[in-house]
């Protein structure tokens, strides 16, 4: 998945959200679109 970012506040927001994620915390329609954007 490309990401988009193209300016330092976009990275560091990513970043921010990233270090505050868990692991299998994603919702079922989150990860439906995630494989969705892995079959284009």
């Amino acid at each position: 998945v490309l990401s988009g970012m193209n300016e330092e506040s976009h990275i560091e927001e990513n970043l921010k959200i990233a270090s505050e994620a868990n692991p299998n915390s994603l919702t079922d329609t989150e990860l439906n679109l995630v494989k969705r954007a892995e079959q284009k």
